[in-house]
């Protein structure tokens, strides 16, 4: 859109355009991604998590036991 002001001596003439949205992603090879799929997460992490779960109810004293014993034993 074209814009004229005048003034008392001059014309003015602005040229107003739409905010150009630029986006740009960084594209992983495949392989990356899949290497990035078939890794384990961190056991403290694991850990970490499953103590969030128990907190918030999620999940009973029981299961959290069992599955940190599991997570405890790949570790040993």
């Amino acid at each position: 859109m074209i814009v004229k002001k005048k003034h008392i001596i001059t014309e003015e003439w602005i040229l107003e355009k739409p905010k150009e949205i630029i986006t740009r992603a960084a594209i992983q090879p495949q392989q990356q991604q899949i290497q990035t799929i078939k890794s384990e997460e961190d056991p403290i992490e694991k850990l970490e998590k499953l103590k969030r779960l128990l907190d918030e109810g999620v999940i009973t004293r029981e299961e959290y036991e069992m599955l940190r014993k599991k997570i405890l034993e790949k570790l040993a």
